[in-house]
C-alpha cells in the first residue's frame, strides 16, 4: 500500500503533504499490525513489497483515519481520548490510545476486544492459528 493510496482513501488531496511523515508511520505500523492479527504474511512483488487485498487495504484506512481522529500526532494525543466526563467533582475518563486499534476509539459505538469496525474486513484474510497440545507455552503458529 502507498501513502498515495491511503491519502485517497482519506480524502486527503496528493499535494497537500502536510501530514505525510506522521502517515508514513502509521501505515507502516498498521500494515505490520494487520499481518500480525491476521497471522497472514501476505504475498511480495519482485522488488520485495507487500502486496495487499483492496479489502485490506481500506481496513488499514479506517485504522488510520480512527488513529488521525482520536489526535494522535497531535499535541493534545498525549492524554489520550476522552471516554466520558462528568462536570460536578470534575472527574474524567481517559481511554488508552493504544487501544484505538483494537476497539475503533469509539468509532460507531465499537468498544471492549476486538469490536472495530475494520476486524470485519480483515477476517477473510485471518489464517487458522495452531497452539501445540501440552505446550507450557502458548505461542501459535500460523498454518501454513
Amino acid at each position: 500500500m502507498t501513502l498515495n493510496e491511503l491519502k485517497t482513501l482519506l480524502g486527503i488531496p496528493a499535494e497537500d503533504t502536510s501530514k505525510d511523515a506522521l502517515l508514513e508511520i502509521l501505515l507502516s505500523a498498521a500494515i505490520d499490525f494487520v499481518i500480525e492479527w491476521t497471522q497472514n504474511p501476505f504475498t511480495k512483488n519482485d522488488s520485495d513489497a507487500i502486496i495487499l487485498p483492496s479489502g485490506v487495504k481500506l481496513a488499514i484506512s479506517m485504522m488510520i483515519q480512527a488513529a488521525l481522529a482520536a489526535g494522535i500526532g497531535t499535541e493534545g494525543a498525549a492524554a489520550g481520548v476522552v471516554e466520558s466526563e462528568q462536570v460536578g467533582q470534575l472527574r474524567q475518563t481517559f481511554r488508552n490510545p493504544a487501544e484505538i486499534w483494537t476497539t475503533g476509539g469509539g468509532i460507531s459505538g465499537a468498544s471492549g476486544g476486538s469490536t472495530a469496525p475494520w476486524f470485519a474486513l480483515l477476517k477473510p484474510y485471518t489464517r487458522i492459528r495452531f497452539v501445540p497440545a501440552g505446550s507450557s507455552k502458548r505461542d501459535v503458529l500460523p498454518c501454513p
